[in-house]
């Protein structure tokens, strides 16, 4: 089999990925004209939300809002930000569905949930991580560099409160209107990390499963993937719903054509 867009053979599947490629002409989430701030979306409906470290992706649906991850414990604002931007109150954000429990998604939920009274989602495995304010893996750093990079990390960013989520997501739930996405376990980046696809539209939120270079997509790897094997079976199986569009936690988004 020829090398196909995800960069790897896969040996269980007979045909290769479609060809993936990015949109550099993206719009930002918004834009200054003069005085005026417009607020561009990536599809309608669909916001990336500034300033965040990881990608925090807002839905809206009428009157009805829905975030994607998180971000940092502070993130909460620029979601908040955002929000008011787009002529919403802080109530209309209905659930907050987290990928996964590392620091960066889902470091925000309580102020976010505090800030709104939205429900949090999570899987079984991450929740009970986000419930002790933890997460599910290592870094898979020598011991000394690894102690280092936590250290860290804890002085860089700020202190994670824990979030207890209002429901746990089984692998293949169809959540009600109005959003009417499906969640996905997609396990390798964390034992526990959940996707979530818009079947309708056929736009994949990937969260850290996938991750985007250059306009190319590449499974979850190196020393942050709890599972290397693992990713690239989630990969190949999100690659399978047929995806249009694919928004990831770290790059820019993928058109899939």
């Amino acid at each position: 089999m020829r090398r196909g867009a995800l960069g790897y053979n896969h040996p269980a599947v007979a045909r290769p990925p479609r060809i993936i490629a990015d949109a550099p002409d993206m719009p930002r989430a918004s834009a200054s004209i003069g005085w005026l701030t417009v607020v561009q979306p990536i599809v309608p409906g669909v916001y990336q939300v500034p300033g965040v470290v990881a990608n925090c992706y807002l839905l809206e649906s009428g009157r009805d809002l829905a975030v994607i991850d998180a971000g940092l414990p502070y993130s909460h604002r620029a979601v908040l930000r955002l929000m008011r931007e787009l002529g919403h109150q802080p109530e209309s954000l209905q659930a907050i569905f987290l990928t996964h429990a590392d620091r960066d998604h889902m470091g925000g939920a309580a102020a976010l949930r505090a800030a709104t009274g939205a429900r949090v989602f999570a899987g079984a495995i991450e929740g009970e991580a986000m419930a002790a304010a933890s997460e599910t893996r290592r870094v898979g750093l020598p011991g000394p560099i690894r102690m280092a990079f936590e250290v860290t990390s804890r002085f860089l960013f700020a202190r994670v409160n824990p979030v207890i989520p209002d429901r746990i997501l089984a692998d293949g739930e169809d959540l009600e209107a109005p959003l009417g996405l499906m969640a996905l376990h997609t396990p390798g980046h964390t034992p526990g990390h959940m996707s979530f696809f818009d079947a309708k539209r056929r736009i994949l939120f990937a969260g850290d499963s996938m991750r985007s270079f250059a306009g190319r997509m590449r499974p979850s790897f190196g020393a942050n993937t709890d599972n290397e094997l693992q990713a690239q079976e989630s990969a190949w199986r999100q690659l399978t719903l047929n995806p249009e569009l694919i928004l990831v936690g770290h790059g820019t988004p993928i058109w899939v054509k």
